[in-house]
């Protein structure tokens, strides 16, 4: 059952995300900008740039640990971003919702706290102490934060939980569903 639900929940945002290459086309006009350059809120983005936020009732399309426009530390959104102009970060924020980060804001109201980030089990420096190896299941536990990676021939289907951490440094756990290249 607790797979079950947190398969739904995964793919509620997964699915409405299908979707946000539309509706985030309109959404970006609505985007409220500061006056001045600001910090993202993000420990992976330390660029000061004017930043904004869609208003509250649209925080389900927005992600959760960074300001439009977001991914400064990606060279493909801090090109998008270019001179920093009015219309290239409506450009950045619509690639970075609209097609990189779609739901995410949908996925955090979904999610929990929890303590850390799941370790990277292809890591071999990372704690491998959460996670136990089935053949071609692995899988990490911690409290009621957990993930399954199933290998399918060529892909590998990831559900359960995925972590990010918040502005204001809390680590949040949200349900996830994808399958990626193994």
């Amino acid at each position: 059952m607790k797979t079950l639900k947190a398969i739904i929940l995964g793919l509620l945002p997964t699915l409405l995300g299908l979707l946000a290459p539309l509706y985030m086309l309109p959404m970006v006009f609505l985007i409220r900008w500061d006056s001045t350059p600001t910090p993202s809120g993000s420990a992976d983005d330390t660029s000061m740039i004017i930043r904004g936020d869609l208003p509250a009732w649209l925080s389900w399309a927005q992600t959760m640990d960074c300001r439009f426009p977001a991914g400064m530390y990606e060279p493909a959104m801090f090109k998008a971003l270019g001179n920093g102009s009015y219309w290239r970060r409506l450009w950045t924020s619509y690639l970075w919702c609209g097609h990189r980060n779609r739901a995410q804001g949908l996925a955090g109201m979904l999610g929990r706290p929890t303590s850390d980030y799941i370790p990277n089990i292809d890591d071999p420096a990372a704690d491998h102490s959460c996670w136990t190896v089935n053949g071609i299941v692995r899988r990490f536990e911690r409290g009621e934060v957990w993930q399954t990676q199933r290998k399918l021939g060529a892909v590998r289907l990831i559900y359960g939980y995925e972590v990010y951490q918040l502005r204001d440094g809390r680590f949040w756990a949200v349900n996830h569903l994808s399958a990626k290249w193994a």
